[in-house]
């Protein structure tokens, strides 16, 4: 499985989530911590973070600096979700 994205290690980054199911789903990032930067639906908070709950048809960029070197899981922590490949990792180098 290739990583969802490779990430140049100490260099800034948006990464954009968007859900286009019928579901809610809280979103982690292991290994790093982003800011919640806008979205197309609800006011977000501005906290650092490594997780996010992305609800149904909304996008949400984060921003993050990729400051951890490795394979870091992205995933949904709801399991059943994760069981229909609702998961991936990001690639820090």
């Amino acid at each position: 499985m290739a990583p969802v994205a490779e990430l140049k290690l100490g260099r800034p980054y948006v990464l954009r989530l968007r859900n286009e199911s019928p579901n809610s789903h809280p979103i982690h990032l292991h290994g790093q911590v982003f800011r919640p930067l806008r979205g197309n639906k609800l006011k977000l908070p501005s906290n650092w973070t490594d997780t996010i709950v992305l609800n149904r048809r909304e996008t949400i960029n984060i921003g993050l600096v990729a400051d951890n070197p490795g394979d870091w899981a992205l995933h949904c922590h709801v399991v059943e979700h994760q069981k229909t490949r609702l998961a991936g990792f990001i690639r820090v180098i």
